[in-house]
C-alpha cells in the first residue's frame, strides 16, 4: 500500500531553523524570512517543494534487490560500467509473454541492464515506471557454471515512493484528450478519488492543497514501446511544478521552459547534469519515434491488470467504482 504522506509528515521531527508545512499553516519562508530572499518568490517556493521531497525520500523505505537475468544478450558489458550511486529506469512489462509482472531494468540512455527478479517485482506495478539507484557492482559465481565470472549488481529502491519520470507520448487523438481532461478535471468522481487517497498531497514531493499552488490529477501512464500502446495506470494528485515538468518531451528543445522543467526533474530525482542529458537524449529519441508512428498507436483509459494477481503481495487497492475503469465512472458520474 502507498505511504499516507499526511501520515509522514506527523512523524518528522524538528529540528532547528526547520519547519514541515502542516495543513492550514503558514509555509517555510513565512516563518523563517531570513533564510530566504523575499524578491525571488519562485526561489523560495522551490526551495520549499525539494525540502519536503528530501524528508519524503529519508521516510519512504528502502530495499535491496539485485538485478538477474545479467547474462543474457550482451548484458554484462554495461553491468560492468555501472556506479555505485548511479541512476538506473525500473521499466514494467505487462505484455511480457513470460511474466506479466516483469519489471525491466535500464541505463538512462536506453541499455538493457536485466529484470528485477520475479520474488520482488509484483511492487513495482503500483506506480508504474520508476528510478533506483546502483548500491554495489561486482563480480558474482553463477550456479550452472561456476568457472564462469560473471558481474552483478544491487539496487536501491523505494517502491511506495512516486518518481518524477516523464515518459514520451506521441499527441492523444482529440476525442482521448478531451476524456482524459474530463477526468482529471478537479470536481470529478476519479479526480475526488485519487486526492483522497493521496491525502491532499503531491505524491511526488509532498506539497500540500494550496489556494495559491493547487494541485493537479495527472494520469500515470503505462506506455508499451514495442506494441505501441499505452494505458491508464491510475490517477495521481501532484502539484503544478510536477505537472509541468511531466510535460518535458513535449516542449520545444532549446527553450527556457524546457530547460526549466529538465532542472527541477534533476533536483527532484537527484541527477546530475551529465544523467539528465542521458535521460533526455534516450527520451527525444523515443518520442521523435512515437510521434512519426502516432497513427499507429492505440489508448486505453482502463486500468491494466495481470491476469493473475498474487493476494499476498498485492493487498486490494480502492477502486474507482464497481469497474476499475476510470472513463466509465467518469461517465456514469458526470453530469448529462
Amino acid at each position: 500500500m502507498r505511504p499516507h504522506l499526511w501520515q509522514l509528515r506527523r512523524t518528522w521531527p524538528s529540528h532547528p531553523g526547520t519547519h514541515v508545512v502542516a495543513r492550514g499553516t503558514k509555509s517555510v519562508g513565512s516563518l523563517f524570512p531570513h533564510l530566504f530572499t523575499p524578491s525571488q518568490p519562485a526561489d523560495l517556493r522551490l526551495r520549499e517543494v525539494l525540502q519536503i521531497r528530501r524528508k519524503l525520500l529519508w521516510y519512504v523505505p528502502t530495499h535491496l534487490v539485485s538485478i538477474v537475468g545479467v547474462s543474457f544478450e550482451g548484458r554484462q558489458e554495461a553491468v560492468q560500467k555501472l556506479q555505485p550511486g548511479q541512476a538506473v529506469l525500473l521499466l514494467p512489462e505487462p505484455s511480457n509473454t513470460y511474466d506479466p509482472w516483469a519489471v525491466s531494468v535500464l541505463t538512462l540512455e536506453g541499455t538493457p541492464l536485466g529484470y528485477i527478479g520475479r520474488a520482488e517485482n509484483q511492487q513495482f506495478f503500483l506506480n508504474g515506471a520508476s528510478i533506483a539507484k546502483v548500491r554495489s557492482m561486482g563480480p558474482t559465481l553463477t550456479t550452472d557454471e561456476p568457472q564462469q565470472q560473471l558481474f552483478g549488481a544491487s539496487l536501491r529502491v523505494q517502491p511506495a515512493l512516486l518518481h518524477l519520470l516523464p515518459l514520451p507520448l506521441p499527441c492523444l487523438p482529440p476525442d482521448v484528450a478531451q476524456s482524459l481532461k474530463d477526468i482529471c478535471a478537479r470536481g470529478s468522481p476519479p479526480a475526488e478519488v485519487a486526492m483522497a487517497e493521496a491525502r491532499e498531497a503531491c505524491e511526488v514531493t509532498g506539497m500540500l492543497d494550496e489556494v495559491d499552488h493547487p494541485l493537479k490529477v495527472v494520469p500515470l501512464w503505462q506506455v508499451d514501446y514495442q506494441g505501441r500502446g499505452a494505458s491508464v495506470l491510475r490517477l495521481a494528485a501532484v502539484c503544478p511544478e510536477v505537472a509541468e515538468a511531466q510535460e518535458l518531451f513535449h516542449l520545444p528543445q532549446g527553450t527556457a521552459q524546457r530547460t526549466k522543467a529538465g532542472k527541477f526533474i534533476a533536483q527532484v530525482n537527484g541527477w546530475s547534469p551529465a544523467e539528465l542529458a542521458q535521460f533526455e537524449h534516450m527520451g527525444d529519441i523515443l518520442q521523435q519515434t512515437a510521434d512519426l508512428e502516432s497513427q499507429q498507436w492505440s489508448f486505453l483509459l482502463k486500468t491494466p491488470v495481470p491476469q493473475v494477481v498474487p493476494q499476498a503481495a498485492h493487498p486490494a487497492e480502492p477502486k474507482l467504482g464497481d469497474q476499475n475503469d476510470i472513463s466509465a465512472v467518469a461517465q456514469q458520474e458526470s453530469p448529462k
